[in-house]
This record gives structure tokens, sequence and C-alpha cells, in this order.
């Protein structure tokens, strides 16, 4: 009986040891990110939202700017209106170089229909598939 709890025990750490090896956040985070900080600066849903989907991913992320530390990336969110209607061009910029990092532009009008949570997914989710992109040098 002693044994069949030690092996259960086992088979329970193993399976917890694979999950926990599957949420390595430098498996999500793209490598051209991979050094950075990010910072959401901002006291809107949305803002709080966008720190707590960049963390869910794996990133250190800060609401405010501040001095020395290593690489930052600055999320910049701009809504704009074109023909296509009203959009919001983001981006992650950074903050030492002035070069931008990840860019994507969104529809303003379908994001304005998802739940905050949702709409924070969606930009943090275009901003690293566009940051997983091969660059032109």
């Amino acid at each position: 009986m002693m044994a069949l709890r030690r092996w259960s025990a086992c088979v329970l750490l193993a399976g917890s040891l694979a999950c926990a090896g599957r949420l390595n956040p430098g498996k999500t985070i793209p490598e051209l990110l991979r050094h950075y900080d990010l910072v959401v600066e901002g006291q809107d849903s949305t803002s709080k939202a966008l720190i707590q989907a960049f963390r869910r991913r794996g990133f250190t992320v800060r609401d405010h700017m501040r001095g020395g530390g290593g690489p930052v990336a600055a999320y910049l969110g701009t809504p704009y209106r074109s023909d296509a209607g009203a959009r919001l061009a983001v981006q992650l910029s950074d903050t030492r170089k002035g070069t931008t990092l990840a860019a994507a532009d969104l529809s303003a009008d379908s994001l304005r229909l998802l739940p905050v949570p949702e709409r924070a997914e969606r930009i943090a989710h275009e901003l690293l598939a566009a940051a997983s992109l091969p660059r032109n040098p």
C-alpha cells in the first residue's frame, strides 16, 4: 500500500513538472523581446488588463517608467480614423534606441465590442505575433 502511495506521488510530481515545463515564459516570449521588461502606462481598464495579459505570457511589466535597469519596451496605442473606419495602431518600442520592436493595426470598432480582458488579450496576441515575424536587417 505504501509503495502505491509513493508511486502515485511520483506520477503526480512528474506530471506537475511536465506542465510547469510547458509554461516556461522563455518559450512564449518572442526572441526579439526576450530580454525586455515592458511598460504599459495608464490607469484605465484596458491598460490594467494589458499589464495582466503580458504578465500571463511571462513578461515583467511595470505601469510607469523609471531610470536605470535593463532594456525596456514601452507600449503605445494610437487611435486614428481611416477610410476603413476607426483604427488603433499599437506598438512596442525600445525606450533607449527609439526603435519599434513590434507593431499592429487593429479595428477599433471591433475591439470596442470585446470585453476589456479579451480586448487586451487580442492586442497582446497581435503584438507578440508581429514580434515573432522575421525582420529585415
